[in-house]
């Protein structure tokens, strides 16, 4: 994981990222390091920049270098949304050359996982079933057992299977690159989404494994984006945009030839509309406290915590009329009922609604006058205060490292305000001539 933060007013954009990165094998985190990059100038020719979180490789092509490839491609774009779908194109391209093994492997790691939660789901049912027959049930002969065994894993399978496909049919529709809806499911891709069902149920097959296969279809098309999605973060000025715009997506490896991504956010900064932002990404639970005063976990444990007290606290009520001498009537009953409920959703509907947006508008109101040194320095603090916070609780340390900062503005373009090298500058001074060398060279159309 990570933390990024993009801050936006309407002279700038400071973006800021830590650099650590973790190694996964399977579901294990076995190693974190800090030294990854994840922040790049997204063209030569304009100022806009991109930012990478969670997985660093698509397709097994590490995307730093897929960015690189792009930026030496990448045309005039009039906005920043332009820019952000033409570096979409860019990796599309990648998904219908690509082998069946790194397409297996790519759908077996959406797959494999949503297969095992819902095995675990079974075996869980399946084992409470067959504990309670055990202890309820006389069956002296072995092929009843079986065969009452037998029954109770279709049961419990076919119930789960329908269960679901209900869940499935109500989620929308992922975004495919190329197409307007969801792309043709081919014989190839069905081979491997029966693999993946057969890794994590051996024991089916005939009519349930083909509502398996459904079932895997459906997640592939569906919203659903696993734990090694990536996320795409495209922010500045294109040429016809006077104030900066962000664009940011998720991606989640390629399906039947084609990339599935789903916006995550468009903010475009204007007179007239928003004037300032504060956004940020993957691990952001700090930023929002600093920026709303409450994060989501906080506020679920304020709810879980009221949802304990307030039942009590009407009993109390209740209680205190019986030793009183007084008979609390039914309407009563259902009246302290009633405002317990109100009062819960109050909260969760206006309350911290109300607390976030006040907090927000307090900070974005310094932000939209906040000269570029300060954006860069609040944005390196934000990432900052995410590091202690991940360093000193329980846990992987998946937030560290060294902090990129850059601004981005259209007059100075993307200008560096804290980077890190892997290696000493003055020792490569044939890195910097060949540097040099490329941005004088003219530009390759296309993209």
């Amino acid at each position: 994981m990570t933390t990024e933060i993009a801050i936006l007013n309407k002279a700038a954009i400071a973006l800021a990222t830590d650099s650590a990165v973790t190694i996964s094998s399977q579901d294990r985190h076995d190693k974190i390091y800090d030294s990854a990059d994840k922040l790049f100038e997204l063209s030569n020719n304009q100022p806009i920049a991109i930012m990478i979180y969670n997985s660093m490789s698509f397709l097994e092509i590490p995307l730093p270098s897929l960015i690189k490839e792009y930026r030496k491609k990448i045309s005039i774009k009039n906005t920043v949304e332009d820019a952000a779908y033409g570096f979409l194109d860019f990796l599309n391209s990648f998904c219908a050359s690509s082998s069946k093994e790194i397409s297996e492997r790519s759908i077996f790691s959406v797959l494999v996982p949503f297969f095992e939660d819902m095995a675990e789901e079974f075996n869980q049912s399946f084992t409470a079933e067959i504990s309670d027959l055990m202890n309820k049930t006389k069956l002296s002969d072995i092929n009843d057992q079986v065969e009452e065994i037998g029954k109770i894993r279709d049961k419990i399978l076919n119930n789960l299977i329908s269960s679901t496909f209900d869940k499935l049919k109500i989620r929308n529709f992922a975004n495919f690159v190329g197409t307007t809806k969801p792309p043709r499911f081919s014989s190839k891709y069905r081979s491997i989404v029966r693999k993946c069902a057969q890794e994590c149920f051996p024991f089916v097959e005939n009519i349930q494994l083909r509502k398996l296969i459904d079932i895997g279809k459906m997640t592939l098309q569906k919203d659903l984006f696993s734990a090694g999605r990536t996320g795409i973060v495209v922010a500045g000025f294109g040429s016809s945009e006077r104030f900066p715009s962000l664009f940011s997506v998720e991606i989640d490896g390629e399906y039947c030839g084609h990339l599935k991504y789903r916006i995550t956010n468009k903010n475009d900064i204007d007179r007239n509309g928003e004037k300032a932002a504060i956004i940020p990404f993957a691990q952001k639970e700090m930023v929002d406290r600093f920026v709303f005063g409450i994060d989501d976990s906080v506020r679920d444990d304020i709810l879980e915590f009221l949802s304990d007290v307030l039942p009590e606290f009407g009993e109390s009520i209740i209680e205190s009329l019986n030793i009183a001498g007084l008979t609390p009537t039914t309407k009563l009953s259902n009246d302290i009922r009633l405002a317990e409920t109100k009062i819960l959703q109050t909260l969760r509907q206006d309350v911290f609604r109300a607390i976030k947006d006040k907090s927000r508008k307090d900070i974005e109101d310094m932000v939209e006058f906040m000269p570029k040194p300060e954006m860069a320095q609040m944005a390196e603090s934000l990432i900052d205060v995410t590091s202690i916070k991940r360093r000193v609780s329980r846990g992987l340390e998946t937030v560290g490292g060294p902090i990129d900062v850059a601004i981005v503005s259209r007059e100075e373009g993307f200008v560096w305000v804290k980077r890190k090298h892997y290696f000493p500058a003055e020792l490569n001074s044939r890195y910097r001539e060949r540097l040099k060398q490329q941005l004088e060279e003219p530009d390759v159309p296309g993209s």
